[in-house]
């Protein structure tokens, strides 16, 4: 069995073939308060509809039935997701989903009892959202909680954040070779694929959360997402201004040089780029935050910067 190192520096070398369709595969965030804008747009719509026809002197009938259908539709397109997500939200969270979280989650348990709400309800709008399906794999309720829980960690600082076009989530029953045959050379344990796929072992994922050491496949994989922007990885989180960008930019290249002259807490496999360098931090911000911020302070504090969020270990 190759070694985790030689499974996740495989996995880079493949995604930094920076495949176009891979590239599609992005993260976008929903901002709540946008509901509010989407009514005044649908209104503008509509009053301009109605404008436009009384001007035009279109039969009554249109001028009553257009306006509301066009400002209906309009406010439909905008708006339909977020009330979805808010009915979804308004049901009773599941006793067994509850349980796992209990059992598997750490960073939900150190939550205080109104965040963990917070926290059920997003795990259970993300996987409404997600297509989760199982590769020669049965996909549990526990496995879909887990895969959920990572997502959700990284964005629970952030309320205004949510995940939309997600790619499917595709479940192994164990690592897997470069042609995801898992019958040969187990070589991976997780990859951003260029079928705009999350690709995930199943044992790899529960061990993320059971082992105390500072590496997590979900988290990892899912830190992928927020990097990649503008069709491109370069270990920089999405959706920052210019000046912030460029400050990123520089902490990562000194992070990555300091890894390379081994003058770092964070693993080997670091040391591969910028990209990767940018996940393993990721996967010590909640696995082992204590490290991190003790040794690494600007990235720790810029990684809860971004994240809106200090570790839940680090509290």
């Amino acid at each position: 069995m190759p070694t985790l190192d030689r499974v996740r520096r495989r996995a880079a070398e493949d995604r930094h073939r920076q495949d176009p369709a891979l590239q599609a595969a992005r993260l976008i965030t929903w901002h709540r308060a946008d509901a509010v804008l989407a009514a005044a747009v649908a209104t503008a719509a509509a009053t301009v509809i109605f404008g436009l026809l009384w001007e035009l002197g279109a039969p009554l009938a249109a001028v009553v039935v257009a306006p509301p259908s066009v400002g209906g539709g309009v406010a439909w397109l905008l708006l339909h997701r977020p009330l979805r997500r808010r009915r979804i939200a308004a049901r009773e969270f599941p006793a067994a989903w509850r349980r796992t979280l209990e059992r598997y989650v750490r960073y939900y348990t150190a939550l205080r009892p109104d965040e963990r709400a917070r926290f059920e309800r997003d795990v259970a709008v993300f996987i409404d959202d997600a297509e989760i399906t199982g590769i020669n794999a049965t996909v549990t309720d526990e496995v879909r909680v887990l895969i959920a829980s990572s997502a959700v960690m990284l964005v629970f600082g952030r309320p205004g954040w949510e995940y939309t076009d997600l790619p499917e989530i595709l479940v192994y029953p164990a690592a897997f070779d470069e042609d995801y045959r898992c019958a040969t050379r187990h070589e991976f344990v997780g990859r951003l694929v260029p079928r705009n796929a999350i690709v995930l072992s199943r044992p790899a994922l529960i061990r993320s959360f059971r082992q105390e050491a500072p590496y997590h496949v979900g988290l990892h994989e899912f830190a992928h997402l927020l990097d990649l922007e503008d069709d491109r990885f370069d270990g920089v989180p999405r959706g920052l201004d210019l000046a912030t960008r460029r400050r990123w930019q520089g902490l990562v290249e000194s992070e990555l040089a300091r890894a390379r002259r081994g003058d770092s807490v964070l693993d080997d496999y670091a040391r591969t780029n910028e990209v990767e360098l940018f996940a393993v931090a990721v996967e010590w911000f909640f696995k082992a935050p204590r490290r991190l911020r003790a040794r690494h302070r600007e990235l720790y504090d810029s990684l809860a910067e971004y994240l809106g969020q200090e570790s839940a270990g680090a509290r």
